[in-house]
Parts: structure tokens; sequence; C-alpha cells
């Protein structure tokens, strides 16, 4: 028996259907298939996305959107054109940016994406949190062209069109001008401090004095600082002045430099800090509007310090969480201090003494304080009394053992103040030092003089 082959014709109107058919579904399917741009661009499907595409996790995505919305104002009028996120795509570094800016503090976040073409748009900001809120976790592949919506769609939702602007028609934040770049080891803690005095309810300015010795200025004391920053607020009757120190290595080459920066603004900023040193540009030209830059690297021991194009390692991939984070203020130009001559001085009396016996008791002692009389401190010998007395309320005594240099002596401190400034401090050891009931008293760790409170006795 003979076996004739045929070709098989096909039908013109069935593939014709079933070509609409994949296209009415190509955009989900862009993302089914892969998280990674790619490879959808490697199958047969039509994107809906075109020109520039970006694939991020929801996760980091949505928590990059929820950092840079904490400075834009989220009302129309006339700040309208604030309330926008700025996104922008970088193929070279693989990262999207997202950017906002209130024309006094600017946020601009980077997360690593899978990047084809580099684009600038921005997008309404609170549409854009709500949208990826309710966005499904895992990859999602966003898109814009110029004079086009941004098209975002993931594995189960989507595609939605998201209408945009370009990034021209929003304000752009500022850039130092002839940056002085520097490391600063333990921000987080001095900013924390520094709030502690400035005090949140009203939200006073902090002053940040940034300095440098001159280059023929020969180092006399090595255990001193030769450049870093100084922060200084008051509060009532106290004065905070943290002192801290640039990284080692690092050479500065500016003259002394002061700044007021409002509290709340530095709240913002100790919210997004870490642990690790933060990296500060600093304007060394500007005269009046002082614009500082900090910039924040999140992410694994392997990442930290580095961006992609930086690292030769391999880049990150979705499922990494490093991001970088640059907070810039305006700031208002104040007098500037030398840090190498800003130090507590060599006073008679010094007590050491435990730092949580001590708060423990100044706890007891506020209960009959009431807020309006004092605690005493009755130092001698090789012990610290703490006496106080309310009217009406009763009294209280405690005494601890401390390490006492110097005579005898008599304080009396508001003693919510004072707990303030020891709860600050990171060593189990505590001094206080002074040289008169009536005279500033100097609050500070026993193992560190990095950070010291100044603190006026009561009345």
């Amino acid at each position: 028996m003979t076996t004739r082959a045929t070709d098989k014709k096909t039908d013109p109107k069935a593939a014709e259907n079933k070509t609409k058919a994949k296209r009415t579904t190509s955009a989900k399917q862009t993302a089914a298939a892969t998280p990674v741009i790619e490879q959808a661009a490697n199958t047969d499907e039509p994107l809906h996305l075109e020109r520039v595409l970006a694939t991020v996790q929801q996760a980091a995505f949505t928590k990059a959107i929820d950092t840079t919305i904490g400075v834009i104002p989220l009302k129309q009028g006339h700040a309208a054109l604030l309330d926008r996120i700025r996104l922008t795509t970088d193929q070279a570094a693989q990262t999207l940016t997202l950017t906002g800016f209130n024309l006094v503090l600017g946020l601009e976040v980077s997360i690593p994406a899978n990047v084809e073409g580099s684009g600038d748009w921005t997008v309404n900001a609170s549409k854009l949190q709500k949208l990826m809120q309710n966005f499904p976790t895992g990859a999602v592949t966003i898109g814009w062209a110029p004079s086009e919506t941004m098209s975002v769609v993931s594995r189960t939702a989507g595609p939605f069109d998201v209408a945009t602007r370009l990034a021209d028609d929003c304000p752009t934040i500022p850039v130092p001008g002839s940056p002085q770049s520097f490391v600063l080891k333990n921000l987080r803690w001095g900013l924390g401090c520094a709030l502690t005095c400035a005090g949140a309810e009203d939200f006073r300015c902090v002053h940040m004095n940034f300095w440098a010795p001159p280059k023929t200025k020969v180092k006399a004391d090595a255990a001193k600082p030769t450049a870093g920053v100084t922060l200084t607020a008051t509060k009532q009757s106290a004065v905070l002045a943290y002192y801290f120190d640039t990284a080692e290595g690092t050479d500065l080459d500016l003259p002394d430099r002061g700044v007021a920066v409002a509290g709340e603004s530095l709240q913002k900023l100790m919210a997004l800090l870490n642990e690790h040193p933060c990296r500060v540009e600093l304007d060394s030209v500007s005269s009046e509007d002082v614009v500082v830059r900090f910039v924040i690297t999140h992410g694994s021991a392997n990442t930290q310090g580095k961006t992609v194009a930086q690292s030769n390692e391999t880049p990150p991939t979705l499922t990494q969480e490093a991001t970088q984070t640059v907070f810039t203020c305006r700031t208002d130009k104040a007098e500037s201090v030398n840090g190498n001559e800003f130090m507590p001085p060599t006073l008679p009396v010094e007590i050491s003494f435990d730092r949580d016996q001590m708060v423990k008791a100044l706890c007891r002692q506020a209960v009959f304080t009431d807020k309006q009389a004092a605690v005493t401190l009755d130092i001698g010998g090789s012990e610290v009394t703490l006496t106080s007395a309310g009217a009406g309320i009763g009294n209280g005594t405690d005494t601890l053992s401390a390490q006492v240099k110097g005579g005898p002596m008599a304080i009396k401190f508001d003693p919510e103040l004072l707990l303030e400034c020891l709860k600050q401090l990171l060593s189990s050891q505590a001094r206080l030092s002074m040289s008169a009931a009536t005279e500033a008293a100097y609050v500070r760790d026993s193992e560190r003089d990095d950070l010291f409170f100044v603190l006026m006795p009561a009345a």
C-alpha cells in the first residue's frame, strides 16, 4: 500500500482569530511569563508596553513610593504640581529612581529594576500609591513613552494606564554647589540626641556646624577629631552639643560652615537613617541657601555603599532589597563654630555613676517633684544622694554609689531634663561634671567624648 503525503492548508480566518485572542491577553502573559524584561522580549507575543520598560518587585516599589511621598504635599490648588512623583529609569545602572520635592525637602529613592530604555516622567503621587498598595506581590512591569500614559501590569493585575507629565513640568531638587563629600559614622544617634533637645512639639531648628581646620594647622592633640559636624539645639535650660568626627581618611577642604535645619526636616531624615555610615554632600560655595545632601545606602553587606555602576560584582536581582536614598534639604545660614574648639572644659568636680541606676532614681524622685520642684544632688565621699520634696505630695531620698573627684557640692536639676540627657547616652556609666552650684554642668558618657549635654541647674 502506498501512502501519499499531503500538505495541510491553513484557514486564514482561523489564524486571524487566534492572533486577536493572543493580543487581548498579551500584556498579562508578558508579566506572567517572566519578571525579567529581556526574556519577555524574546517571546513572539506583542508587548502592551512600549519604549521604556522596567520590571520591579511590588514590595520594593511600594516601599519606595511610601518613603518618597513623605515629603510631598498631598493636596490640590497651588501645590498640585508638587503632588507628583518623578520616575527615572537608568538602563546602565539597572535602577528605577523615585523623586519627591516640596521646595524645601527632596527625596530620591533608587531601587533595583530590569530596565530597557531610559525615561524621565511624573505621575500623581497619591494615585500611584493607592494603586500599588493594592497590587499583588511579585513582579510589576511599567512602561512609558513621551506624551503617553504609564502602563502598569503584573501577573494577575492590569494593565492600568496612568496619566503622566514630563519631568520638566515639576520643580527640580537643587544640587549642592561644588559639593564637599564626607562620611559620618553614626549620624542617626546624633540626630536623635539633637531632636531630644530641640523639642518635637515646636520643631525648633537644629544648628549643624560643618568644620575643618586649615591644612597648614598641625594637629596638636591626636585624640581630637580634625574634621566633622557639630549639632546643637536648645530646650528651656538645657543645651545639647553633639560632637561628631568624620570617617577615617576623609580630607575636607572647605571653610567652616554653619546652617540651621528645621527639627521637622531632621525627624524625616532620622526615620530614613540606618546604623550604617551616611555620606554627606555639602554645598561649599553658596552664601545664603546652603544645600545639604545625605546619601543613605540600604542593603546587604556585599552591596553596601556601592552602586551597580561602581561595583564589579553582578548587578542586584529583583529579589534583593538594595536601595539608595538621597535626602536633600535647603537650610538657613547660621554662624559657624570650629568643632575643634567646641569641647567641654575640665571642671573641678566630677562624678561617675551607673547610668541605669541614676535613671531609675530620677524617675522615683520625679513622682514628688511634680514637674515643679527640683531634685537635689548632694555629692560627697563616694556617693551621691538625691532628695526631692513636693508641696502636699511628700518627699523621697535615694543614695547611689559613685566615683567622686573634687570637693563636696550640692546642686539642683530639673529631673525631667536630666533624665532626657541620660537616656540618650550609650555607655553603662555616665559622668556629670560641674564647677559650682550655679554654673552649667556637663552630662556625657564615661567612655566617649563625642556627645555631651550642657545643663543649667535649677533655681
